[in-house]
């Protein structure tokens, strides 16, 4: 059996799309494999989320190659929406967990 990531672990990264997603372990298969699905609660149970995602990746600075810390990022879902708008951006994220 695979080792089991935590609960509560996240990460951020790119799709073959190009899309970046941001996912955080809410459980365990059977077979000891991650569930994600934070991301996917946030955006269809969290009201207005559509419109602030987009609303504070707006905020961030959109020079090429700039760089950015993200305090307090949680699992990075505001990310997916600034590297849409600015796929070159390098992006620090610091989160604490309990």
């Amino acid at each position: 059996m695979p080792k089991k990531r935590p609960a509560g672990d996240g990460m951020v990264r790119q799709k073959k799309r190009g899309q970046w997603e941001a996912r955080i372990v809410v459980g365990h298969k059977d077979d000891g494999k991650p569930i994600y699905r934070y991301d996917e609660h946030m955006m269809t149970n969290i009201e207005y989320a559509s419109e602030f995602y987009p609303f504070t990746a707006k905020q961030l600075p959109t020079a090429e190659n700039c760089q950015v810390l993200d305090l307090g990022c949680g699992t990075g879902l505001e990310l997916q929406e600034y590297y849409t708008l600015n796929p070159s951006a390098k992006v620090t994220g610091i989160d604490l967990s309990q």
